[in-house]
């Protein structure tokens, strides 16, 4: 299962927002953590990861809980 993400918000609410990684393959022994990483102007970054909060538009499938780990539910 190939998962690709994305940060819901407005320029204004989320300037230079990225998830990291952007993209996940997933298998029922993998959850993989998500990061919320925001891109400073000094090349320097801080992650946001804790102050996010996640969902899955695919719970069925995908499920994601409120520390940004991503689990598959069902092949998908």
């Amino acid at each position: 299962l190939v998962v690709s993400l994305s940060a819901v918000g407005s320029a204004d609410d989320s300037p230079g927002l990225d998830l990291q990684p952007a993209s996940i393959s997933l298998d029922a022994n993998h959850p993989r953590q998500q990061l919320v990483v925001r891109a400073g102007t000094d090349d320097a970054s801080a992650d946001l990861t804790r102050a996010a909060t996640f969902a899955s538009e695919t719970p069925d499938i995908v499920a994601v809980d409120p520390a940004g780990v991503v689990r598959p539910v069902a092949p998908g």
